[in-house]
């Protein structure tokens, strides 16, 4: 909950330190991927909405992050 927070707050206040926790763009991109990796592993929580085109958007998703050299 903490990263989803902080990153709402940095969407709005970009790296305004006064207003964020992110001292640069580093930190942002660590937390994306933290939150990316989280969403992919929690398919169980859906399975009552699971469907086919929520495992196309997973399996587009981790296309994209292997095309970023990030592993999800």
């Amino acid at each position: 909950m903490r990263i989803a927070l902080s990153l709402h707050r940095f969407s709005y206040n970009g790296l305004d330190p006064n207003l964020v926790d992110y001292g640069d763009l580093d930190e942002v991109r660590d937390d994306i991927i933290e939150v990316i990796r989280w969403v992919t592993e929690i398919k169980g929580l859906f399975r009552d909405v699971w469907d086919e085109g929520l495992g196309k958007e997973l399996e587009e998703l981790r296309a994209l992050l292997n095309r970023q050299g990030v592993r999800g």
